[in-house]
């Protein structure tokens, strides 16, 4: 028969439902706290990703125009289908959207026009759960620059750098969330980057910026999306 426990042995005692709870409520709050922080820097480092993309897209613009003289204007109608892939059903643009990879002028300065059907990750933002990638076969709108908004009335012909009224304020690809917003479309279905109004731009200069979209202003004092109207 056992002895019972001596006073200099004692018998190690499990947890109290005291301590227990409080140890559920520590980690409830390190977690409340690292959650939101975890996908905040997920999402910036997606933003980054997204802002990369547009200044290689900014790229082949320019590449493009040093080739042909001007930037390349509207192969199909589309201002989402410059570059990227073959998109799926687009309802009533569901036609351009299907445009082939192999016939999307910005493609081949993107090196990625070997195929009909191929991926074109760079025109894909991070955060576009494959909602306007898939639809239309980039993330990316272009600006009037070719002809964006079709005003002035569409000219496949493209645009000389030189007739740019303010190509410092001027996107040539944006995120397709800001032009949506910028005709006053909802987009909060899309937000893409921690907040539904703040999107990514590459300008005709060059520069990207990660800039504010005011809802229904297409033209305002930091931007404008037509290439022969300067901001205001």
């Amino acid at each position: 028969m056992s002895s019972p426990p001596s006073a200099s042995n004692p018998r190690s005692p499990g947890f109290t439902l005291i301590e227990l709870l409080t140890v559920i409520a520590i980690i409830g709050i390190l977690a409340a706290i690292l959650i939101p922080v975890v996908s905040s820097v997920r999402e910036s480092a997606r933003q980054s990703q997204c802002a990369s993309n547009l200044r290689q897209i900014g790229t082949a613009m320019h590449l493009y125009h040093s080739e042909n003289g001007r930037f390349p204007g509207q192969n199909d109608g589309s201002f989402m289908t410059l570059a990227g892939k073959r998109g799926g059903d687009g309802g009533a643009m569901g036609g351009a959207y299907r445009t082939p990879a192999t016939e999307r002028p910005l493609n081949p300065y993107l090196d990625v026009a070997d195929h009909p059907e191929a991926d074109v990750e760079v025109v894909r933002c991070p955060s576009d759960d494959a909602v306007m990638y898939d639809t239309a076969g980039s993330s990316y709108g272009y600006s009037n620059v070719n002809n964006y908004l079709h005003h002035p009335p569409p000219n496949p012909r493209g645009v000389i750098d030189y007739e740019v009224i303010a190509p410092t304020k001027t996107p040539m690809a944006f995120d397709i969330n800001a032009g949506l917003l910028a005709q006053g479309g909802g987009v909060s279905a899309y937000e893409w980057h921690g907040d539904p109004r703040k999107y990514n731009l590459v300008f005709v200069d060059g520069h990207v910026a990660f800039m504010e979209i005011e809802p229904g202003r297409r033209i305002t004092r930091n931007y404008t999306f037509f290439w022969n109207r300067g901001p205001i």
